[in-house]
């Protein structure tokens, strides 16, 4: 339940009242930003179009119900934390609803599930870093992705993602801004 109180908070703050990143510059003392290349996965997901406004209220029943329809309905085995797959905030500027697919990695043949669906994503290229809510905000954390993808001459691809995992007592969130 804190994983997903966390989400909520975590992605309403993105969600709402997003801008372009502004460019400013960079805090000495920002986030740790690494690329990587997330190897290919085959994910169980269910996509959404979920209110800005509800989000927080709305994240904990669907991923549940993901999680639930994967395993009991699909007979898949859940193999990976839940991952968050977004579109490029700035595309959805003044809209009252964004697209987000709520998604676990998968394995096993599984069955048919009405309203889901598996897909096998190729290679993820993307700058990550990890966040950390005392030091700052979401989106905070995703214009220094996007500043640090201009200052190394890289291209965003509108696809982002936010892997929560479980770690100690608590969660960990990664946002991943991906890259062409």
């Amino acid at each position: 339940m804190a994983l997903l109180r966390t989400s909520a908070l975590l992605l309403l703050a993105t969600l709402t009242g997003w801008a372009t990143p502004a460019l400013s510059a960079s805090d000495p003392s920002g986030p740790d930003i690494q690329q990587k290349t997330v190897r290919a996965s085959t994910y169980f997901l269910g996509e959404f179009e979920v209110a800005k406004s509800a989000f927080q209220e709305r994240i904990k029943p669907l991923a549940e119900d993901v999680a639930l329809a994967a395993v009991r309905r699909a007979r898949l085995e859940i193999t990976g934390p839940l991952t968050l797959m977004l579109p490029d905030f700035r595309d959805y500027e003044g809209t009252a609803e964004l697209p987000v697919a709520f998604a676990y990695p998968v394995r096993g043949q599984g069955r048919r599930v009405p309203r889901y669906q598996t897909e096998r994503k190729g290679p993820f290229k993307c700058l990550t870093a990890v966040f950390d809510e005392s030091t700052q905000t979401a989106k905070t954390l995703w214009q220094a992705l996007y500043k640090e993808a201009k200052q190394r001459g890289l291209e965003p691809s509108h696809d982002n993602r936010v892997v929560i995992r479980k770690q100690g007592d608590g969660y960990q969130s990664e946002y991943q801004l991906g890259l062409l």
